[in-house]
């Protein structure tokens, strides 16, 4: 029943363009061409994403 946005629910994100700026951000927190973040599966971008929010938010603890 829900196809393809099945991803969207499990992710959080929205809609794709939340998707593609999320990746072009995690692309540039782990200093990546964003293009092979795009070509890696949503899994992973979802994965660095959420990587990349755990440490600013330890870095903003540790002041």
């Amino acid at each position: 029943m829900l196809g393809d946005r099945r991803f969207f629910l499990e992710s959080g994100f929205t809609d794709h363009q939340q998707l593609i700026d999320a990746t072009y951000d995690v692309a540039e927190f782990w200093s990546v061409d964003p293009e092979v973040e795009m070509a890696r599966p949503i899994g992973c971008v979802v994965e660095h994403f959420d990587q990349a929010v755990r440490i600013n938010q330890r870095r903003a603890k540790a002041g």
